[in-house]
């Protein structure tokens, strides 16, 4: 998925390439030119088993991992991990309108907000729900 933004929101850090906390299964890359790329996460199952291909037959690195990425790029994604990812988008969506600044932490704070209150994916966009979802965020940026 991706969700492109203004250049200036996304803040220079040391890794761009983010998977976000612990259960949300969302990888995010922020490019400094605004656009930000998400992804669920390749399942640490499939990590492991490549790991072990890799030492029991010595294949090269490289070609694993693409292996490894045509296996999760062909595999479906599921509808709680299509319901993640939107949300995760959604938040990326509401920092964007109220101007925030777009870090892994602005984004997992807009998210866990958004699951707090319960509110819907639908509803995370309305007026309302980026006011309830962003207050954190923005209290924070104004200190």
């Amino acid at each position: 998925c991706l969700v492109v933004v203004p250049p200036a929101l996304i803040r220079r850090m040391k890794v761009h390439f983010v998977s976000l906390g612990e259960g949300v299964g969302v990888d995010v890359l922020l490019g400094k030119n605004g656009f930000v790329w998400l992804q669920r996460t390749i399942p640490s199952e499939w990590q492991t088993s490549m790991q072990k291909l890799v030492e029991e037959i010595d294949a090269p690195l490289a070609e694993t991992l693409q292996k490894l990425r045509q296996r999760h790029a062909a595999t479906e994604v599921l509808p709680d991990e299509r319901e993640t990812i939107c949300r995760v988008r959604n938040s990326i969506e509401a920092l964007r309108m109220v101007h925030c600044g777009i870090t892994p932490q602005t984004i997992m704070s807009v998210y866990s907000k958004s699951i707090k209150s319960q509110i819907e994916l639908r509803d995370m966009l309305t007026s309302e729900g980026i006011v309830t979802i962003t207050q954190p965020t923005r209290v924070q940026q104004e200190i």
